[in-house]
């Protein structure tokens, strides 16, 4: 088994197969969001990042993990950029977090769908600074 940044590699009957680890995950769910800021992009990460074992400490410290390369924008730098959307309760991405979440069956109010996309944000990025 081969370990690069944030994916696993192994070489199995069908040749090699990569598996995502949650740090890498997490990274590409940030940059996609930060990129194309789809709606489905915001729920994607905020699903990972809440209900991972470990929740958004876990989360930040695997994206902590990731070797900084000096070819590109460090994990964290990433992470901090797309997260940050996700600050405000009342904003859109908190929303299309809540939104998403109902569609999916979550029975939880909108209000409170949205304050733990805020908190999840939010104690994520005060672990990226402990982390720092």
């Amino acid at each position: 088994m081969l370990r690069t940044s944030g994916f696993r590699a192994r070489r199995g009957a069908a040749g090699w197969q990569w598996d995502a680890v949650l740090g890498g995950y997490l990274t590409a769910k940030c940059a996609a969001l930060a990129a194309r800021a789809a709606p489905k992009d915001a729920y994607d990460l905020m699903f990972v990042l809440l209900y991972n074992p470990g929740g958004a400490r876990e989360a930040a410290r695997a994206i902590a993990g990731i070797p900084v390369v000096s070819h590109r924008r460090p994990p964290a730098a990433v992470a901090r950029a797309a997260v940050s959307m996700l600050l405000d309760p009342q904003g859109p991405w908190a929303g299309h977090f809540a939104t998403q979440m109902q569609e999916a069956g979550d029975e939880e109010p909108e209000e409170r769908l949205r304050a733990d996309a805020a908190a999840g944000a939010s104690l994520l990025l005060r672990t990226l600074d402990q982390n720092a």
